[in-house]
């Protein structure tokens, strides 16, 4: 089981440096959603079967939302998926990037969202169940990865 961990722990840091360095705003939606599903099956394999599941639900939701109107932001700005060509969105597309800005609100977990809650009560059960050190410090700077990847997409 240490091994299995270990495996998800590196796939789930590996997607989020990955996505700090990413141009195409497909890939790095895609490469976020694979270090949020690193975070999800590591926490399954502690046993937080509900939260895990919780999670799973929240985060598609909202990133189903995320992949929606960035698809029309792209589509908007003469199909260019390039981040360094789409700093014009909110100004072309505002329905679709203030939806996006809620997506992406509780995605990064601000409290009293459904997002907050599936996030927070699995790190606080990692940090209360006795689990080593090294696990939750690298569990907390995947969370960093996402927080820095979110709000560079609010910059759009």
């Amino acid at each position: 089981m240490q091994i299995i961990i270990v495996i998800r722990l590196f796939t789930s840091l590996y997607a989020g440096l990955n996505s700090l360095f990413e141009l195409d705003y497909k890939k790095l939606i895609a490469l976020s959603t694979l270090s949020h599903l690193g975070f999800i099956s590591l926490s399954f394999s502690r046993g937080l079967l509900i939260l895990s599941f919780f999670h799973l639900l929240v985060h598609a939701l909202f990133k189903s939302l995320l992949f929606l109107c960035m698809g029309d932001i792209i589509v908007g700005l003469s199909h260019s998926q390039d981040s360094r060509y789409l700093s014009g969105g909110a100004v072309l597309t505002p329905l679709a990037s203030s939806v996006l800005m809620v997506s992406v609100i509780n995605l990064l977990g601000v409290p009293r969202i459904s997002g907050f809650f599936s996030k927070d009560f699995i790190l606080e059960l990692f940090f209360l169940s006795g689990v080593e050190w090294f696990l939750v410090f690298i569990i907390y700077v995947n969370i960093f990865f996402y927080l820095l990847l979110y709000l560079f997409s609010i910059l759009l």
